[in-house]
């Protein structure tokens, strides 16, 4: 058995756990994530991927990985993918990657990916594949800044309905993301912690906003242009937080900034666009994807300022 980590990390009550990163090694290690699913999503029990089936997948080659306490054994967190092939070459599709709420926030998910990620490089794999919600802004950061992932495939209602406490009453519009292992792009952002690229700097090199928006959050409300920009970067703006919008402006706003994210990304998508990174403007309390007109060369080797 191996064991990619062991960290502590103190929760907010103040009690330390000594963690440690490895795969389950018996059954009872297994089932546990299945309470992890519904501590870190609130997921509906049958929304919840079961034991036998994480068992099968691990059985299969995926990569099956959980953060345990490693003196009780306690489950924390868990990632769960699957070996996949397209066009004769294996790659990895992380289905799931979650973390128990009490202790969210405390870089047990990053820690969770970067096992991941040594563990597809051991299978002689070098990129993995997910999705995510691209409204949700903290995962916008955490995949595309933090991780370096990038996009050009959206999914319009990928998942239906999914009956759980962050999705519930959205349509589960997503980024199909790829993380190349071992691009300069990926390197870079694991040796720095983040991308370093600001709002300022990406308008200074001449970036459009690829519509409007109006009003204060969390009833700002997006409203498209008579014509999308032809910048070869251009930002997409999020809300500031997605589940505020749901709470106090309510579905209806929801879909609005659905719609038109939905319409303009997959516009950009189409004309050879990726999403390659997530800004903020913590003074307006605004956010923004940002989406690079360039050759896949050019963003692996994170060019899009200009760097070498």
């Amino acid at each position: 058995m191996e064991v990619f980590e062991v960290f502590d990390v103190r929760d907010r009550a103040g009690n330390l756990w000594k963690i440690e990163i490895r795969e389950p090694t018996n059954w009872s290690e297994i089932e546990a994530f299945e309470e992890v699913q519904i501590k870190a999503w609130g997921m509906d029990p049958i929304e919840i991927i079961p034991g036998h089936i994480i068992r099968g997948i691990q059985d299969a080659g995926g990569v099956i990985l959980g953060a345990f306490d490693r003196n009780s054994g306690k489950a924390f967190g868990c990632v769960v993918s699957l070996l996949g092939e397209r066009n004769g070459r294996k790659f990895i599709l992380s289905h799931i990657t979650g973390v128990i709420r009490e202790l969210q926030g405390l870089g047990i998910g990053y820690r969770l990916k970067l096992a991941q990620r040594k563990a597809a490089l051991q299978k002689g794999i070098d990129i993995i594949e997910w999705t995510f919600d691209p409204l949700q802004g903290l995962n916008s950061y955490f995949n595309l800044s933090k991780l370096g992932v990038i996009c050009n495939k959206f999914l319009w209602n990928h998942y239906g309905i999914i009956r759980d406490e962050i999705n519930r009453g959205m349509r589960s519009d997503r980024y199909k993301v790829q993380w190349h292992l071992k691009s300069k792009r990926v390197l870079t952002r694991l040796g720095k912690g983040k991308s370093e690229i600001t709002l300022d700097d990406l308008i200074e090199r001449g970036a459009q906003f690829a519509y409007n928006t109006e009003g204060e959050e969390p009833l700002r409300k997006p409203i498209l242009r008579e014509r999308f920009p032809d910048s070869d970067i251009v930002l997409l703006e999020i809300p500031w937080s997605i589940r505020r919008v749901r709470d106090e402006g309510g579905l209806k706003l929801v879909r609005t900034w659905r719609d038109v994210f939905a319409s303009t990304v997959q516009h950009y998508f189409s004309k050879g666009y990726w999403a390659v990174e997530f800004v903020k403007s913590l003074e307006e309390r605004r956010s923004f994807h940002v989406l690079w007109k360039a050759d896949l060369k050019d963003i692996l080797e994170d060019r899009l300022l200009g760097d070498a």
